[in-house]
This record gives structure tokens, C-alpha cells and sequence, in this order.
């Protein structure tokens, strides 16, 4: 009997994803122009399509599995509607889905993909945002990118940024983003007593991404008046936008893109040059499957701490960010 493991859970959620993507791009559509009515079927189809490299039938294997099935169709289902909501709040537009990404130094070589390219045409500028899928809540956080981890999402930002100079080199590219989207299919408390716009704001806010954005691009993902931005990670207070830990400039996000690419250069020599000692970070072993071969935790040093960074004045003097003259 086949029991299906969170890994394979989030393979098929990508994979379903992907595949309504791709062929919504092929009808020359896009999440937002899914009917409400048609999502469930939609996202039903792509899920069993997702699963057919997994072991023979294994939703239909027990009552388990077959549950498991309905949550994943049910997940899909709900992360489809909410994308669509967040493209009709603005003008963004998908681009790209599981754009690989390569980098090579070396005998180094680091290769992802990239979930999903937004962009957004304005006049003379086209804004580009990265988007990457999770089935858990993911936040950005400076103070792990600063010492080399979580370097993935603006990695990918820099690489989609020196793609998009090359294929419009009359255009001025703006970073407008890089966004953790949520899949899944909250539950919201006093569903019964909401009337449908309310329970419909709460799904949303509930599954609002994490991440960054910028201070040019913000407005044309969402126009909202005050609080949290239901699309964006970005809030308004008395009518004006918070500068936070989401919120930069075009030029604040390249430095932080840049110095994630200078990091991972940093730790590519490293691994070339054989430093490979034992110094994990704090919970980044949580879920490693070699827990086992190494003993983390039994007869090795203590982890390492994040070391906090206490501000904006110190976050972007730490990662060498100067203001134009």
C-alpha cells in the first residue's frame, strides 16, 4: 500500500499548478479569466494529471489516500481562485512557469525553477516579479539573508531581472517583486456568520503573499485603501504606504538581489575550496532527511543564531546599500 508523504504532496501541487498554467497560457488565458464555476473541474483534471509518475493509482489505494485526494484538489482548487483574484486586482500579467534557472561557477552548479514570471508594461518600463509557490507560510527575512540563507527568491529576482535588460533593451526594468504564494485552502472562523464579500476578504487575507515589493510597482498589483494589501505583502496607514520590512524601492530590492548573487559566489568558493564544516544554523536541520548519517544534535556544537539586524539604517548599511546623490 502506497502512502503518500508531504514531499510527494507538494510535486503534485507544483505539478497541477504548472499544468493549469501552461494551458491557460495556450487558450491565451490567465488565472483571472477562470470562471468561479469552472475552477473546481479545472483544478480536479490537473491534479490527476500531476500524479500519473506516482505508483499505480495510489489516491484510490485507501480511504486515506482518497481523502488526501480531495484535499489536494480542494488546495488546488482554492490557490487558483485566489490567483486570479490577486492578477484582477491589477495589471501584472504571467509570463513565464518553471523558467530554469542555471548558474555555473566552476565545478559548481546550482540550477532551480523558477514557479512562475509576472510582468507589467508601463510605458517605457516593464516591472518584473518572481513568484514562487509554498505549501507552508514563508516570510522574507533579512536577517537570514544576510548570512546566506533563504537566498533562493532573490536569486531568482536577479536572474529574471538581467533577462528581462536583454530581451528589452529600450525599456527601463524595474524589480517590482518577489512573492512567497500560499497554496492552500484555509478555514476561516464564523464562516456561516460572513456575509460573501467578507468571508471572500477573509480567504484572501488569509492567503495574502509573503515576500517583498516595491515602492514603484505596488500600485499596480492592488489599489486599496488602507490596512493590508490583500494582493501584496504591503500595508497602507492613514492612506499612505508603510515602509517595513516588506516594502523597498526599485533600487533597495537590486541590492538585495545583488547581494544574494555575491553571497552564493561567497559559498561557491567555499565548497571548492573543501569548507565544508558542520555549522548549522538554527532549525535549518529541522527537516533534513540525513538527520541519521550525521547525528546532528547528539555529539556535535550547539547551532548557530541568526544574528538580528535592529533596523532599516542598520539592515541596509549591512548589506552595503547607498542612496543616490
Amino acid at each position: 500500500m502506497y502512502e503518500l508523504s508531504a514531499a510527494d504532496m507538494g510535486v503534485v501541487f507544483h505539478r497541477a499548478i504548472e499544468i493549469i498554467s501552461v494551458r491557460l497560457k495556450s487558450e491565451g488565458r490567465d488565472f483571472a479569466d477562470l470562471a468561479d464555476e469552472e475552477i473546481y473541474t479545472v483544478a480536479e483534471t490537473a491534479v490527476m494529471d500531476a500524479s500519473v509518475d506516482f505508483s499505480q493509482s495510489y489516491f484510490s489505494d485507501n480511504s486515506t489516500n482518497a481523502y488526501i485526494k480531495k484535499r489536494i484538489i480542494d488546495m488546488t482548487a482554492r490557490t487558483v481562485w485566489a490567483l486570479g483574484r490577486q492578477l484582477k486586482s491589477g495589471i501584472f500579467k504571467p509570463v513565464e512557469f518553471e523558467e530554469d534557472f542555471y548558474r555555473k561557477e566552476g565545478d559548481v552548479l546550482i540550477k532551480g525553477k523558477i514557479d512562475r514570471v509576472d510582468i507589467a508594461e508601463e510605458n517605457d518600463k516593464i516591472h518584473v516579479k518572481v513568484i514562487d509557490y509554498k505549501s507552508g507560510k514563508n516570510e522574507f527575512s533579512a536577517d537570514k539573508l544576510y548570512v546566506g540563507l533563504k537566498l533562493q527568491l532573490m536569486l531568482y529576482l536577479d536572474a529574471m531581472l538581467k533577462k528581462a535588460a536583454g530581451k528589452y533593451p529600450d525599456k527601463q526594468i524595474i524589480a517590482a517583486g518577489a512573492f512567497y504564494n500560499h497554496i492552500d485552502n484555509p478555514i476561516i472562523a464564523g464562516e456561516r456568520d460572513r456575509s460573501a464579500e467578507k468571508y471572500e476578504k477573509a480567504l484572501l487575507e488569509s492567503m495574502r503573499p509573503g515576500g517583498v515589493v516595491s515602492v514603484e510597482s505596488v500600485y499596480l498589483m492592488d489599489d486599496w485603501d488602507e490596512g493590508k494589501s490583500l494582493c501584496t505583502p504591503a500595508s497602507k496607514r492613514y492612506g499612505k504606504l508603510a515602509l517595513g520590512r516588506n516594502v523597498f524601492t526599485d533600487r533597495q530590492l537590486r541590492c538585495l538581489a545583488d547581494y544574494a548573487a555575491g553571497k552564493l559566489a561567497g559559498l561557491e568558493h567555499e565548497i571548492r575550496e573543501g569548507n565544508v564544516k558542520a555549522e548549522p544554523y538554527e532549525g535549518e536541520c529541522d527537516y533534513c532527511p540525513y538527520g541519521g548519517i550525521c547525528h546532528m544534535g547528539s555529539n556535535m556544537p550547539k547551532t548557530r543564531q541568526v544574528p538580528k539586524i535592529s533596523g532599516r539604517e542598520d539592515m541596509w548599511q549591512q548589506f552595503g546599500y547607498r542612496e543616490e546623490d
